[in-house]
């Protein structure tokens, strides 16, 4: 080719991309496509307008329950001491996720004589690759664990009504963050409709019920949703003592990807965002396969977990220590949350670096 006749030449980068309409001959680089698109619609206006925001973590001082209450209700979501001293402990007072070895010689699951929570009857499949711890880090620009809540609407139609969503800065929500997107329920505050859907149920209708329980759950989940509900709370948050005493639970896991089920197959998974309040998530693990089953799953996660008896221990850990209160509460509320959301980049790095191994073969 003549190099006289060539106006402009170079190569796409990640990310980029170019338009020819064969039409017309126009030709369209990357920065005039997005410039464009950026310039189509005023989007900071529609933000500004209709979006609510859940921002940086606050903490409560106040304690649920007491000591006893405090342990009674982690026995009965299946906590073990090595749980507590190796990883909740260890995550409240270094801010980073335990370190493990690479070998694990515990029986699976499945295989196992003693009873295992759920999470543990899935195991990640490792890719093999030697990049993933260090990508969090370097892809920090790319990554993010920013959530939405509400009803999405479609994206083939841009409108203003498309920014009306609740967005949060992490998928981990403390008490208060949960009361905050519970307040944007009134109208004046944006009319985010939310119920509360308990996935307890008698304990003394047996473990057979388990099926029944579940088939009850999607159907409440789903007459909310299509009667306006945009943001389901699936709770395992005992009312009180007694409740705990008479009452079991649905495994979180279970719960969340059968209710994203049932909603998928009436039609209306879009109108909603599911949040899960539960004592049963207290390692990255949990979070992940909660994000996973729960809903769209890819680098982008779109689910929100309170772990209300993972703070009530730290919280119940620092008022018994020398620490001051005030300091302590802080630290252990910030120190909790922040290794499960460094684990869940770690996933998605995982996860990305699998699926790019897997388009190679």
């Amino acid at each position: 080719m003549d190099e006289s006749t060539i106006i402009e030449k170079g190569r796409l980068g990640p990310g980029q991309m170019i338009n020819v309409d064969l039409n017309t001959g126009e030709w369209k680089d990357n920065l005039k496509i997005k410039s464009e698109i950026a310039s189509a619609h005023p989007y900071g206006e529609w933000l500004k307008k209709q979006a609510k925001y859940v921002g940086a973590a606050t903490h409560d001082t106040d304690r649920m329950y007491d000591d006893v209450g405090a342990t009674s209700l982690q026995e009965s979501f299946g906590w073990s001491l090595e749980d507590i001293s190796m990883q909740i402990n260890d995550m409240a007072t270094t801010g980073k996720e335990t370190t493990y070895s690479m070998g694990d010689d515990a029986p699976i699951a499945v295989l196992s004589e003693r009873p295992h929570p759920l999470y543990n009857y899935f195991k990640q499949r490792f890719a093999q690759v030697t990049n993933p711890p260090i990508d969090p880090l370097r892809e920090g620009v790319v990554m993010s664990l920013n959530m939405v809540l509400g009803k999405k609407r479609s994206i083939y139609k841009v409108e203003e009504k498309g920014a009306r969503l609740i967005r949060l800065d992490s998928p981990v929500l403390t008490a208060k963050d949960l009361d905050k997107v519970k307040s944007y329920a009134e109208p004046e505050n944006g009319g985010f409709k939310n119920e509360v859907v308990s996935t307890r149920y008698d304990i003394s209708k047996g473990p057979d019920y388990l099926y029944d329980a579940i088939d009850d759950l999607c159907d409440k989940a789903v007459a909310a949703v299509m009667s306006g509900t945009e943001v389901v709370i699936l709770s395992d948050k005992p009312r009180s003592p007694s409740d705990l005493e008479s009452s079991t639970y649905i495994p979180p896991l279970a719960a969340v990807g059968a209710v994203h089920h049932a909603l998928i197959a009436a039609g209306v998974r879009m109108d909603a965002g599911i949040v899960i309040e539960t004592g049963a998530a207290w390692s990255t693990h949990h979070f992940a396969m909660l994000v996973g089953y729960g809903g769209e799953i890819g680098r982008g996660a779109k689910r929100q977990q309170n772990d209300y008896i993972a703070f009530l221990h730290e919280l119940t850990t620092f008022y018994s220590s020398l620490i001051p209160t005030s300091f302590a509460i802080r630290f252990a509320h910030r120190s909790t949350r922040c290794p499960p959301l460094h684990g869940l980049r770690d996933h998605q790095t995982v996860v990305g670096s699998r699926d790019d191994a897997e388009e190679d073969e």
